[in-house]
């Protein structure tokens, strides 16, 4: 369900990111893209959720009507193991995925079609939950569908000009309103 919050690590990761095109994929309810589309980015939001897209979009036309701010947002209904990135831009200047654990023959499918969107000079980040937090009493995906450093790194071309993959601490709840620190896994690469 829509928290409206932004994923801590993209704000982090962006500092002193130029604005451009930027793809967001498995966007959810759109917190992230909105974000983005409130910093400048023209943003394509994909999802394979229709319901999902189209509260985003409620939610870009209620800040709309409160600031008057126009966000620019693509919404788009795709399977993005299956289908291919939308266009255009052929290429853009941001391409992002959070949390988006899925098996691990869908992820190489999908993280060579995001290495390849990714316009010369773009960055790349992807962010997982960490293979160490599934003992911390949160909800996490199964173990099949998360990767780790190796899987992440080797995910990433070797030609580029920077290529990082670190785990990065946040807080969290608990169900039972504890508040945790839990370690997400980040691949910030530039091409």
């Amino acid at each position: 369900m829509w928290s409206g919050r932004v994923n801590p690590t993209l704000v982090s990761s962006l500092t002193g990111t130029a604005v451009g095109h930027a793809l967001e994929v498995g966007c959810g309810e759109g917190a992230d893209a909105l974000w983005l589309a409130e910093q400048g980015f023209e943003v394509t939001a994909v999802d394979a959720s229709p319901r999902a897209l189209a509260r985003g979009e409620a939610e870009r036309t209620t800040r709309v009507a409160k600031d008057g701010i126009t966000r620019n947002v693509r919404w788009i209904a795709s399977d993005v193991v299956a289908d291919p990135l939308p266009t255009p831009p052929e290429r853009y200047d941001l391409v992002t995925a959070h949390f988006l654990h899925i098996p691990a023959a869908d992820r190489k499918v999908l993280w060579k079609k995001l290495v390849q969107a990714v316009a010369p000079g773009g960055t790349l980040l992807i962010v997982g939950h960490s293979l160490e937090d599934l003992e911390a009493g949160l909800r996490r995906p199964p173990a099949d569908l998360m990767f780790d450093h190796t899987e992440l790194t080797a995910a990433i071309p070797r030609t580029w000009t920077k290529r990082t993959v670190d785990l990065h601490n946040r807080e969290q709840s608990t169900p039972d309103g504890q508040s945790v620190v839990v370690r997400d896994i980040v691949a910030l690469a530039t091409r």
